[in-house]
């Protein structure tokens, strides 16, 4: 997420993005504070997510009848105490 603020400075934008550092940026106008934060973004989704590619092939039916199949009958056949 990428917010672009005023300060005395000028234009400072802040990139969060869970379990990163933020990533700070100041700039003297807010178009060019703007553009960065637009082109960071753009870059980031693209390095960060390559895995998620394929997963279309996903999907929620699958993955629970999975869960169902393989750990939760591990649970049932194990002692509570």
């Amino acid at each position: 997420m990428a917010v672009v603020r005023k300060t005395g400075r000028g234009w400072q934008v802040l990139i969060c993005k869970k379990n990163y550092a933020p990533v700070y940026e100041t700039f003297i106008s807010k178009p060019v504070a703007s553009n960065w934060a637009a082109g960071n973004r753009a870059q980031n989704r693209a390095e960060d997510f390559p895995e998620f590619k394929g997963s279309r092939s996903h999907n929620s039916k699958r993955i629970l009848l999975s869960y169902r199949d393989n750990i939760t009958t591990k649970k049932l056949l194990e002692p509570c105490f």
